[in-house]
């Protein structure tokens, strides 16, 4: 048991999986949002990180007291494996004992330094800012500067002008869904040699913004940028929209 809370996104009931999800089962986007943190809680009684859960699609869908739920959750993606070993897709990230660890820690930090700033009489450094760790920002930093023109030249300026590239195109709602670190973290996850060029990314994203899957009720299955890249959605552009024949994914010999 990670504790007696979770956390949840704020922008969860929008996202355009919740929207996929109430399509599917035919009930209300709230209701989807209910049922998901019925399940989350649950899952949080039961594992430390969401993983190797040893329930069936059945029970699943009593555990939400909607037929199909399971189905529904494996469609977008937001569970995977089989009956008798069930893992929800990124738990441990939100909800698992260290995240939660994180979560708590980043709560101090900020209230700590909210009280130093309003107390600027106090010259001496606080107990609490000298045995606190260093948080990550420099990684944070590095992570977001590869979607900003404030790095050195570099090889990976290919990869910063394509991901700039990629969110300047992007539908607005889906940047809203997203954030250029998150873009960035999801990014360097792929394989160098699985990642198609910058004109392979643009023509596939082109594609998508055109087809009738994210244009219909404004634009609201247009997932985040993030998302898009994890899923490496380049490779399955809408059928309507073709992009160049020639492969794109590989650099031309020169």
């Amino acid at each position: 048991m990670a504790g007696d809370w979770i956390k949840v996104e704020c922008v969860t009931p929008d996202k355009p999986e919740v929207d996929m999800m109430a399509n599917h089962l035919g009930i209300d986007h709230d209701s989807v949002v209910g049922k998901l943190l019925r399940l989350w809680i649950w899952a949080d009684q039961q594992s430390i990180s969401g993983n190797g859960l040893s329930v069936t699609k059945t029970m699943i869908d009593r555990i939400t007291f909607v037929t199909g739920f399971c189905d529904a959750l494996k469609k977008v993606g937001w569970i995977d494996g089989e009956d008798g070993n069930y893992s929800l897709t990124n738990f441990e990230k939100h909800n698992g004992s260290t995240a939660k660890d994180r979560a708590a820690t980043n709560r101090r930090v900020a209230k700590s330094r909210a009280k130093a700033k309003s107390t600027p009489e106090c010259n001496g450094e606080s107990v609490t800012n000298l045995l606190q760790k260093p948080l990550p920002e420099k990684r944070r930093d590095r992570e977001e500067s590869i979607l900003n023109n404030n790095t050195p030249p570099t090889e990976g300026n290919a990869d910063q002008k394509l991901l700039k590239a990629v969110w300047e195109i992007f539908p607005e709602v889906g940047r809203r869904r997203s954030s250029k670190k998150e873009v960035a973290a999801e990014w360097k996850k792929i394989k160098k040699t699985d990642r198609p060029t910058q004109e392979a990314i643009v023509e596939s994203l082109k594609g998508w913004i055109a087809c009738p899957e994210w244009q219909r009720d404004n634009c609201q299955a247009v997932q985040g940028v993030h998302r898009w890249i994890k899923n490496e959605r380049w490779n399955n552009t809408p059928t309507h929209y073709i992009a160049p024949s020639r492969d794109l994914t590989k650099p031309t010999m020169s």
